[in-house]
């Protein structure tokens, strides 16, 4: 079970930054995407390391298939 979580945390940080909880542990800049548990997010305001991350604050619930589009 170690190894299939670490691959899989792997996968998830190749997409985006992936944090533990609800607080930064490295600095985010407006446009970036994070997930946190199986939330993928889209940053809307800069995140220090070691502040909060706060949905519809700092950040919005997103999707892979919505940031393919924005690319388009």
């Amino acid at each position: 079970k170690t190894y299939i979580d670490n691959e899989l945390t792997k996968s998830k940080s190749i997409i985006a930054g992936v944090e533990t909880g609800y607080t930064a542990t490295k600095n985010y800049t407006i446009g970036n995407l994070l997930i946190v548990g199986d939330n993928l997010y889209r940053v809307t305001a800069n995140i220090a390391n070691g502040s909060a991350i706060t949905v519809n604050t700092n950040v919005v619930q997103t999707t892979v298939a919505e940031q393919l589009l924005a690319l388009a």
